[in-house]
């Protein structure tokens, strides 16, 4: 193939634009090299997605259908979390904030507990409503291949939990 640099040289592409593209092709490589959805792991799935693959594209790549494909990630834990976008970057209340979907790799807090794994006294009940779409993370990321320190808040209707998590 060609490199980044010479697609540079004749297009004038930024790099950084053109070395993310180089990364898609790369992972539908990897993707193609795998035979089917049945032998796709957890780790080439949550890639997958994490690298912006849709279920459909993915079916296309292995010939099967696009609800096979989302049942199989769902039923390997593979889901989308939603986080908020603060649109005033809390300088004052923001009224028209919004949510972006991405998916992650849980990470274990003390305790042996997944970030985002609910205490069961939380768990969802009509005098619990303790919902997915009400978790938040917030993240400090110091200098790469550096620990970093996860906050999570849990709310809910009858109160929050707080928990403090390490993660390399």
């Amino acid at each position: 193939g060609v490199s980044v640099e010479d697609i540079y040289q004749r297009t004038k592409i930024d790099r950084w634009f053109l070395h993310n593209i180089h990364e898609l092709v790369e992972m539908e490589t990897r993707l193609r090299a795998c035979a089917r959805l049945e032998a796709a792991d957890y780790n080439l799935l949550l890639k997958a997605k994490q690298y912006g693959f849709a279920d459909r594209q993915l079916a296309h790549l292995w010939q099967t259908s696009e609800s096979e494909v989302r049942r199989v990630r769902k039923e390997k834990g593979i889901v989308a979390v939603y986080k908020l976008v603060d649109t005033c970057a809390a300088e004052f209340e923001a009224f028209t904030p919004y949510y972006y979907s991405t998916y992650e790799v849980p990470a274990v807090c003390a305790g042996g507990r997944e970030l985002g794994d609910v205490d069961p006294a939380l768990t969802p009940s009509p005098r619990h409503p303790l919902t997915p779409s009400l978790l938040t993370e917030d993240e400090t990321r110091p200098q790469a291949g550096k620990e970093r320190m996860l906050l999570w808040i849990a709310s809910s209707a009858t109160g929050a939990t707080r928990g403090l998590a390490s993660r390399a």
